[in-house]
């Protein structure tokens, strides 16, 4: 496992009690988490665990029913997904979404216009301000565009990508807010090994060149046992599980979860390793 050791300071983001239910249904319940600086975090579980619920109100997307969210010390609770992406929080979604009719470029730029501000009258006479800030929102779309091997198809229609292609501008994109804490709601969805592997290296690389920490939903067993430094499992809107890749990996409940009870005397042997649904 290639894994670097997390920063041992104040959490950068701490969620306690949080819980959010639907009509009656209780999508997530309890949930406390501290994810330090520079952790890669996974939050991993069976179909409708709660972990896309869990991501949405931790980016503001849902108002928690109860509990509450601390970003740098900072009460964010039920703040709207602007001022969090504002503040430093990124995400990508489970479902791609890509503005599809522009181009790789223009979505990157996109994103990098929320940390640029410029007058309307800078704006509307095009003045050096408006110049510095458009040359400074292409550069770094420049460079996230290199950084994620698009360069080739920076002028191409987002939509006209393979999948695995339109998973790297979305990322990209999230990453041209510049977040210091990055949340991917199944990043590897859809691609074969190969693409998963490539991944995997460019997740270790965001962290080590941009100081991130990162968040991890993802139903591909191999990349987040060899990616992430701790786990959290999730099960019918509860924690039933959390610590280190190889403690989640033997855990019976954790077992019971994706396999079955049956399967639970397992042991080991039995727990989640391959690709399994999330």
């Amino acid at each position: 496992m290639t894994n670097a050791p997390a920063n041992l300071g104040e959490p950068i983001l701490q969620a306690r009690g949080l819980a959010k239910s639907f009509l009656g249904l209780q999508a997530l319940q309890d949930f406390s988490a501290s994810v330090r600086p520079g952790e890669i975090l996974g939050i991993i579980g069976p179909n409708g665990a709660g972990k896309t619920t869990c991501f949405n109100l931790l980016t503001g997307f849902l108002a928690p029913t109860a509990g509450t969210i601390e970003f740098k010390g900072q009460d964010i609770t039920g703040v709207p997904p602007d001022r969090i992406a504002r503040i430093g929080i990124a995400r990508t979604f489970q479902n791609i979404r890509v503005f599809g009719s522009l181009s790789v470029a223009e979505n990157i730029e996109a994103a990098a216009q929320m940390r640029h501000h410029t007058s309307l009258w800078e704006t509307l006479i095009g003045g050096p301000g408006f110049r510095r800030s458009e040359a400074e929102v292409r550069a770094r779309a420049r460079e996230y565009l290199a950084f994620f091997d698009l360069t080739p198809y920076a002028e191409r229609p987002a939509a006209s990508l393979p999948y695995g292609f339109q998973r790297r501008v979305e990322i990209a994109r999230a990453m041209a807010t510049r977040p210091s804490l990055l949340l991917l709601d199944e990043p590897a969805a859809g691609m074969n090994p190969a693409e998963s592997d490539d991944l995997h290296q460019h997740i270790l690389d965001l962290r080590t060149r941009f100081g991130l920490t990162i968040l991890l939903v993802e139903h591909d067993m191999r990349l987040v046992m060899n990616l992430c430094e701790r786990i959290i499992v999730l099960n019918y809107g509860e924690i039933i599980a959390q610590g280190k890749p190889e403690e989640v990996r033997a855990d019976p409940q954790v077992i019971a979860a994706y396999l079955g009870e049956d399967h639970s005397a397992g042991g080991a042997s039995a727990a989640p390793t391959g690709e399994t649904g999330a």
